[in-house]
């Protein structure tokens, strides 16, 4: 290539352009380095994180049609002679440009002038001439296996392709985030068709480990290529899909996934309307996974079928360590079964059944699972239709529980007395670790209070008197009956009462605009119709 320069000068343009028409490649070729470069930037790692100008350009390169800072796919195949068009694969050509934007026409210019333009551009040549041979040597494997060759451990050039392609906008605050290990995109109207661009940086990216899609309804399209791509990512282990609109099919995607993947080890799927029918890939899911630690099912269509399979699984798991399942469908049948599989559990430590049907034999069942777990740090069981016939099987299983140390009750149908039994079981285990008792809004009695004081000095349990209501009104001092005659409502209600007027008539007034100056008077049944703007209420 020593020879191209002084070629160039003494046969002139015309060889110029025969000259740079042997060193022309095929577009193919010209696409496969340009990309290759590209990703080569995209791998640059700080750049695309946190520079707000490689996101920009990055933007701008997918606005454009290219591909990250690509050009034109003609190289140096375009015709130099009668044109103004200059390629940028490989040459540099700011000389070139900078006279374009000056109004100067190459077209018009000199055979020396041309050829003092590209004298550098040839010397370029000459000094890649070696690094071009080398490409040559191996551009067959990188077309046969690009893989190998693709040093983009963002996933950022295949981001934006795929953007191109399913014709979306892509996400700024994803590729700025793409090197954090926390990304959160929850809320941002994603819908199946983002959610399968997003899934393709997701398959080799190497920086996420947590990520939060909460709330963008994905719905089971979604969540099937988003289960494609996670089967061979190892590095996510937060994976929160609340919200999402997943359903039955989009459920069993998730579930099928987890059989697969062994780093995930927390999985939120609140308030996806899965139930029965993805029941089936759950229990197997849970019964073979051996990573995943955190399950959140709660607000979900599971109902007896579901507890059955949840029980089997529940009896082999000893990974699980947290499970929420409030929300869901359990009826008497279903709550049973949950029991029995906590009863037979060895891995769990927190466990939320909140909002589910027990009755008395979910709450006899409940009493035998606390007093067999020894691994159950908290459970939660408000709102649970437990009855105070249920409060001797609780008592029974504190009485032998020894690890559990916080306890939700609130809100169940336990009378003063199913409290105090409750209690008092609690107070002949000497070796109970319960540090918190929750019994809500439920009332207790002076019994209680006593037992309470008790083992709050010797044992610091604690139970949030806020709650506690009508039991312990008389020995405060407060009188309901008197506070209620004293209540400013309860008087205008009676005095309404003995007049025949109603709220609805004041409603009425006030609507017309006239309510602001009644009067007993004319509050009165006789002249309810006439309204004085001068008198004031008395």
């Amino acid at each position: 290539m020593s020879n191209l320069t002084n070629l160039a000068m003494s046969s002139g343009f015309h060889k110029l352009d025969n000259i740079i028409q042997q060193k022309d490649y095929d577009d193919d070729t010209y696409d496969a380095e340009n990309e290759s470069r590209s990703n080569s930037t995209a791998s640059g790692g700080e750049k695309h994180s946190g520079s707000g100008d490689e996101v920009d350009s990055a933007i701008d390169g997918y606005r454009d049609g290219t591909a990250y800072g690509q050009k034109s796919k003609n190289g140096v195949k375009e015709k130099l002679t009668g044109s103004t068009q200059v390629s940028n694969a490989g040459y540099d050509v700011t000389g070139r440009l900078q006279q374009e934007e000056e109004g100067e026409s190459v077209e018009h210019a000199s055979m020396d002038d041309l050829s003092d333009v590209f004298i550098d551009e040839i010397q370029q040549l000459e000094t890649r001439d070696e690094d071009f041979d080398t490409d040559l040597e191996i551009d067959d494997q990188k077309w046969l296996n690009p893989e190998k060759y693709d040093n983009d451990t963002t996933g950022l050039s295949k981001y934006l392709h795929a953007c191109r392609q399913q014709n979306i906008t892509p996400i700024r605050y994803f590729i700025k985030h793409m090197l954090q290990e926390n990304v959160n995109l929850c809320y941002r109207g994603l819908g199946p068709v983002a959610m399968k661009a997003l899934a393709v940086p997701l398959e080799i990216n190497t920086s996420i480990e947590v990520l939060n899609l909460e709330g963008n309804w994905i719905g089971s399209e979604g969540a099937h290529h988003l289960c494609h791509v996670l089967k061979e990512n190892v590095y996510i282990t937060y994976l929160n899909l609340a919200e999402n609109k997943l359903g039955n099919e989009g459920g069993q995607y998730v579930f099928d996934l987890l059989l697969q993947n062994r780093s995930l080890d927390w999985l939120d799927l609140t308030g996806n309307e899965i139930g029965d029918a993805a029941a089936e890939n759950l229990g197997r899911m849970l019964k073979k996974n051996l990573t995943l630690r955190h399950l959140s099912l709660r607000h979900n269509h599971f109902e007896d079928t579901g507890a059955q399979w949840i029980k089997e699984a529940l009896s082999d798991n000893t990974t699980l360590e947290s499970l929420d399942i409030s929300w869901n469908h359990f009826q008497t049948r279903g709550c049973v079964l949950i029991a029995e599989g906590l009863k037979e559990n060895a891995g769990l430590k927190e466990v939320c059944l909140s909002m589910n049907g027990f009755g008395l034999e979910g709450a006899a069942g409940l009493g035998e699972a606390i007093s067999a777990n020894s691994t159950l740090r908290k459970l939660d069981a408000s709102y649970c239709r437990l009855p105070a016939e249920g409060s001797a099987s609780l008592a029974r299983g504190l009485q032998a529980n020894e690890s559990l140390n916080t306890l939700n009750l609130g809100f169940n149908s336990l009378s003063p007395e199913g409290t105090h039994v409750i209690l008092v079981g609690v107070e002949k285990n000497d070796n109970s670790s319960l540090q918190l008792l929750d019994l809500g809004t439920t009332k207790v009695s002076k019994e209680f209070k006593e037992l309470q004081d008790k083992l709050a000095s010797s044992r610091s349990l604690k139970v949030p008197w806020r709650r506690l209501l009508e039991a312990l009104h008389k020995e405060v001092g407060l009188d309901l009956v008197e506070a209620f005659k004293k209540d400013p409502l309860t008087k205008l209600r009676e005095w309404m009462s003995s007049t025949g007027y109603s709220l609805a008539n004041l409603e009425e007034y006030s609507n017309n605009g006239d309510v602001a100056t009644l009067s007993k008077e004319t509050l009165s049944p006789s002249s309810r119709l006439q309204i004085s703007r001068s008198q004031r209420i008395r």
